[in-house]
């Protein structure tokens, strides 16, 4: 995935947290997990949003030109993202088993 795919991705996952007060609270992860799974608010697959987190982390930060969440630091937006791509891994292993057979 290239960088701007990568930065697409975050900044659509971001401007779902953008007014979240608090990112250790459960519920919101739960939504945009949810939300990923049925394409609701959400355009892509669980392993491109799987992916741009994967290569985020790697980086060590958030790209720069993304949104940034009101209310949170880097490090707490990075945690959230961990989490939520740890929610997703079911999704993207059964895709890949899928695709594999």
């Amino acid at each position: 995935m290239d960088h701007n795919a990568v930065g697409d991705r975050i900044d659509e996952l971001l401007y779902s947290i953008q007014f979240s007060r608090d990112l250790k609270n459960d519920t919101k992860l739960a939504f945009v997990a949810e939300s990923i799974r049925s394409q609701r608010n959400f355009r892509h697959s669980a392993a491109e949003y799987s992916e741009a987190i994967a290569s985020v982390r790697r980086d060590g930060h958030l790209p720069l030109y993304v949104v940034s969440p009101v209310n949170q630091s880097e490090d707490d937006v990075m945690d959230w993202l961990g989490r939520l791509a740890e929610r997703l891994r079911p999704d993207v292993e059964s895709a890949s088993s899928t695709r594999d057979a």
